[in-house]
């Protein structure tokens, strides 16, 4: 099974470079998957292409279930993308977005607690690896059979 893994974006903090929602909608909309860098956080291993992620707003509410993408590279380590960090280094993942959802409008933490429960949504970091049936459980919340996005997105 492919694994799955918590990507977090918190939209008071100044990422490089920053998720733009506002422009990946609409290319997804149209059958495109925009790319991007994601951190990892600590995790330097065991994130592999083809893997899944699933971005989950945290910091100020509305918090919940914002993306869903795809990992297109190994993990690579470069400088921490927060320059208040005590690491120097973060991990870093390429990622294609595959569905995008309103950061003020998301797949709220009690709904995802409710499909699967027992699942910590807002860790510290992102690159917690969700339980696979869990995983399972939200991806097919967001994405039909054909794998076209749900009509949250």
């Amino acid at each position: 099974m492919t694994a799955t893994f918590l990507f977090l974006v918190n939209p008071e903090l100044a990422y490089d470079p920053y998720p733009d929602w506002e422009r990946w909608a609409p290319l997804i909309r149209a059958g495109q998957t925009p790319q991007s860098r994601w951190n990892t956080g600590t995790r330097r291993h065991g994130i592999t292409p083809g893997d899944r992620g699933l971005i989950v707003r945290v910091g100020s509410e509305p918090r919940g279930l914002v993306g869903a993408c795809e990992v297109v590279s190994e993990v690579s380590v470069g400088p921490h993308w927060n320059p208040e960090a005590r690491s120097l280094e973060a991990g870093y993942v390429d990622i294609a977005m595959k569905a995008v959802i309103d950061l003020d409008d998301p797949v709220t933490l009690d709904e995802l607690r409710a499909a699967a429960p027992g699942v910590i949504w807002t860790p510290r970091q992102s690159g917690t690896r969700l339980p696979d049936e869990a995983a399972a459980t939200i991806w097919n919340i967001l994405f039909t059979e054909t794998d076209i996005p749900a009509a949250r997105t």
